[in-house]
């Protein structure tokens, strides 16, 4: 599978640094992504998944703790490979969302320790 987008980002430390925005592109249902900590030693320690509507420039904040990402799954999450809120070091963590009547996923994330550097690539279906 060839990625649609691709971006690489330094996350900074104890901040909410956005990883990523997506427009979702009409007619899409499915958005899968790839999130990989390209650090060798330093681990995330917060990670958010907000959505905005087409109507609405209001981003919602739908997960946000582990659970929200390993337990029950809820709306746009329909799967996760690995809890991104703690992404260790050199770890990779896959997500398939429901995007159909969304405009925008955004990806905000912060460092444990250190700065890392975190490369988020998507597409769309």
């Amino acid at each position: 599978m060839s990625w649609d987008g691709d971006k690489t980002t330094p996350i900074a430390v104890a901040g909410t640094t956005v990883l990523v925005d997506i427009d979702i592109e009409e007619g899409a249902s499915v958005l899968w992504t790839e999130i990989t900590n390209n650090d060798g030693a330093n681990v995330l320690d917060a990670f958010n998944l907000l959505i905005r509507g087409p109507l609405t420039s209001t981003l919602l904040v739908v997960a946000s703790a582990t659970v929200d990402f390993t337990v029950g799954l809820k709306f746009p999450l329909l799967a996760c490979s690995l809890d991104p809120v703690t992404l260790g070091a050199t770890n990779r963590c896959l997500l398939a969302m429901e995007v159909r009547g969304l405009s925008l996923v955004r990806m905000i994330a912060s460092a444990d320790t250190a700065i890392c550097s975190v490369t988020a690539l998507w597409k769309m279906r």
